[in-house]
């Protein structure tokens, strides 16, 4: 099989429709599952879980959505059924791994039947093959990515290399997502995909085998030189090889070995302008270098930690200053306030009616509340007792009456012969009921 003729013969077709069957989940039906996701992750139900686990809920959501969209092929998959279960099965285990937790029968049950009402039987694509990479960063649904900027040195080597992107397009005027072709040893290895759509690699490697008969396996190390992280970045260090069933059905791990000019430091993946190499700074957190003038502008120095951060990752917390998500979630010094929402360190916090307050909200809600001396719950002031201030109506009353007579409160504990009247009075009642007993009786005789 001439891979490479196959490949040439479909770029000349240009722009050009297909037709192919999938049991794949479509890219709105992953849309859908993850707008669920983050919608159930911010509700109040929630927000205990997150609070017993310590866990930050804003990374604990990003974390999820991320899993359903760059990192899908990595966890979850679009696929219905594989050999490692159905979706939603797939799912929990990746969610455990990825969050901490588990979710509800329930809540999986909802996650399963969005995605299999998604389910692509066959599915129409607007799809070129092209050895010209001349289009701009975004315009494939690749924005962001390092090709275009810190490792651009990696399109003139996979050029040289004689390599193909497919793509694929809204349109004729649109594009919407491509992913890499490259030639390896008479086969095709397939990486680093991206699509607006939600589209997963393992889709666009089933499309290109069925328009082609080749065979495809999963590669689950994927280097270039020794490694995944170097000019030609390879995400997750993970990809597909395509090809005749024999020589592929084997391969696990391949070393592409495409030689890339070394323009990694050269350019700014923020901004995509060269710089200076002692203007450069390698920053170990995104695993990238970048100019001066990004660092002051899209960076900062994590006030807990020291490592530098991207600001997408700052969280300002009181008295301390701006720190990472990764401080805030695992190095349990950190919680919010319950009744703000603010962030602060956590010997600041005060707890109070089971939630955890900053000093400003303490001080509010103790201004309002009282703590009942009987029974240790919080109230608000108005429930407190005329006759006690720091015990609350419901308690007072248990353990007091008010006499009928005098209309002062008693304790239960008093003796009393008739209810509701006091000892004191009770005698006094008596002894005035015995004078006028005698009086009447003088006044008989």
């Amino acid at each position: 099989m001439d891979t490479i003729k196959i490949m040439n013969e479909l770029e000349m077709k240009g722009i050009h429709e297909v037709d192919v069957p999938t049991n794949g989940i479509s890219g709105q039906g992953i849309r859908e599952v993850r707008e669920y996701v983050r919608k159930l992750l911010k509700s109040e139900k929630y927000a205990e879980k997150f609070k017993e686990l310590d866990l930050h809920p804003n990374t604990a959501i990003n974390s999820a959505c991320r899993m359903l969209y760059e990192d899908c092929d990595v966890y979850i998959g679009q696929e219905w059924v594989t050999k490692q279960g159905t979706f939603p099965k797939r799912f929990a285990k990746g969610f455990k791994k990825i969050v901490g937790f588990k979710l509800s029968p329930e809540e999986l049950g909802k996650i399963g039947s969005t995605a299999s009402e998604h389910c692509e039987r066959r599915d129409k694509h607007l799809i070129d093959i092209t050895s010209d990479f001349d289009w701009s960063d975004g315009e494939f649904g690749d924005s962001g990515s390092c090709f275009w900027g810190s490792n651009r040195g990696a399109i003139t080597g996979m050029r040289d290399h004689g390599c193909f992107a497919l793509r694929f397009h809204k349109d004729k005027n649109i594009g919407e997502g491509r992913c890499w072709v490259i030639p390896w040893d008479g086969n095709l290895v397939m990486l680093n995909s991206y699509s607006t759509r939600g589209q997963s690699l393992l889709s666009m490697v089933r499309i290109l085998s069925t328009i082609t008969g080749m065979y495809y396996r999963k590669v689950t190390s994927l280097y270039n030189f020794g490694t995944d992280t170097g000019i030609l970045y390879i995400n997750g260090a993970r990809g597909y090889v395509l090809g005749e069933e024999e020589k592929v059905v084997n391969l696990s791990e391949i070393d592409m070995a495409i030689h890339c000019p070394d323009e990694q430091r050269n350019y700014c993946e923020y901004c995509e302008e060269s710089y200076d190499e002692e203007d450069g700074y390698y920053v170990d957190s995104v695993d990238r270098w970048v100019c001066n003038s990004c660092i002051r502008n899209n960076f900062f120095d994590c006030d807990h930690c020291n490592e530098t951060v991207s600001d997408d990752y700052g969280n300002q917390v009181e008295d301390v200053g701006t720190v990472c998500s990764y401080c805030l979630m695992h190095s349990g010094e950190f919680m919010s306030c319950d009744e703000c929402g603010d962030t602060f360190r956590r010997d600041a916090l005060t707890e109070a009616d089971d939630m955890y307050r900053c000093a400003e909200c303490h001080d509010d809600f103790t201004n309002q509340h009282f703590e009942c001396e009987a029974c240790c719950e919080w109230k608000l002031n108005e429930n407190a007792h005329a006759e006690a201030e720091n015990t609350c109506v419901p308690c007072f009353e248990a353990d007091n009456f008010e006499c009928e007579i005098c209309g002062e409160w008693k304790d239960n504990c008093e003796e009393s012969i008739e209810n509701d009247i006091c000892e004191e009075c009770y005698e006094a009642k008596t002894e005035a009921e015995e004078e006028q007993e005698e009086a009447e009786l003088s006044v008989a005789c």
